[in-house]
């Protein structure tokens, strides 16, 4: 699993890479609402043709071994999508199939973990073999909010927690965003479309050196009026939501495979990862 260790924030300043971990993890517990929001999360925060991508490769790596067929209608609703980026209702179609589909997670922990494990019966909840699509209508709940105020945006935008329980298990580089960092928040921003673009309309210049992004006068006010978020006076309740708790238990490996559906064969041997793979589910 390549992760890039570049700390991307979402339109709602979550990590990027923890959004796909969260994704993984809600799909797998067929959490339809949450899956839904994880992958438009990443969508909407302009990463478009990157999380058809990462749920391309999801679906080969841990579904496609019970549902071969899938992969046809798949690719099929990616390329509406490339011939026409404003179905962004496709997207919610794939995500909703795989939410009522089996699956079969060996594959995918024997290549990441280095670990031997046997597929038990298949019985990770019922299933459709059908086609799941989403209405226009029903993406709505999924678009960015427009608070009435900015303080209020996070509060109004941050429906579930990032899900952490899995840190340590796959090595998530460390952020410090919620250390020292929330007078900095924007810097974070600076390479998620969903933020440029409001950079570039208020004319702001990204320093490194300070770790910040500067305006003008008229800019600076132009862009606070609409995005002062005002990060460090929100309450840790929201706070939580998209930085997770400090000490949050973690699952192990045995504890995932037991969660998920791997049954793993226990014999004395060394568990180690292999970060570079050709199957790989790639964070970035």
């Amino acid at each position: 699993m390549n992760i890039d260790n570049n700390d991307y924030r979402t339109r709602y300043l979550y990590s990027k890479i923890e959004v796909k971990q969260s994704l993984l993890l809600a799909l797998l517990e067929k959490r339809t609402d949450e899956a839904l929001f994880w992958a438009y999360e990443i969508y909407f925060s302009g990463f478009k043709d990157d999380v058809f991508e990462y749920i391309a490769n999801i679906y080969e790596t841990i579904y496609s071994f019970e549902n071969p067929r899938l992969r046809e209608s798949i690719q099929k609703i990616w390329d509406e999508w490339t011939d026409n980026p404003n179905l962004d209702w496709h997207l919610g179609t794939i995500i909703m199939t795989l939410c009522c589909r089996p699956y079969r997670l060996c594959y995918f922990v024997e290549s990441y973990f280095s670990v031997k494990c046997t597929p038990p019966p298949i019985n990770n909840g019922p299933s459709l073999n059908l086609i799941i699509r989403m209405k226009e209508a029903d993406l709505e709940k999924y678009k960015t909010v427009v608070p009435d105020l900015p303080r209020n945006y996070l509060k109004m935008g941050c429906r579930f927690p990032i899900r952490t329980e899995i840190r340590v298990l796959f090595e998530t580089p460390h952020s410090d965003f919620a250390k020292d960092n929330y007078y900095h928040w924007l810097y974070y921003c600076k390479d998620t479309p969903f933020w440029i673009e409001k950079i570039r309309i208020s004319g702001g210049i990204v320093c490194d050196k300070k770790r910040d992004v500067l305006f003008n006068e008229i800019g600076q006010d132009a862009f606070y009026d609409q995005w002062g978020i005002e990060l460090d006076e929100q309450p840790v309740s929201v706070k939580e939501l998209f930085t997770g708790k400090r000490d949050e238990s973690q699952l192990s490996i045995t504890g995932f495979c037991d969660k998920y559906g791997a049954a793993l064969i226990r014999k004395k041997l060394k568990i180690t990862k292999t970060l570079a793979l050709t199957n790989s589910i790639t964070y970035t």
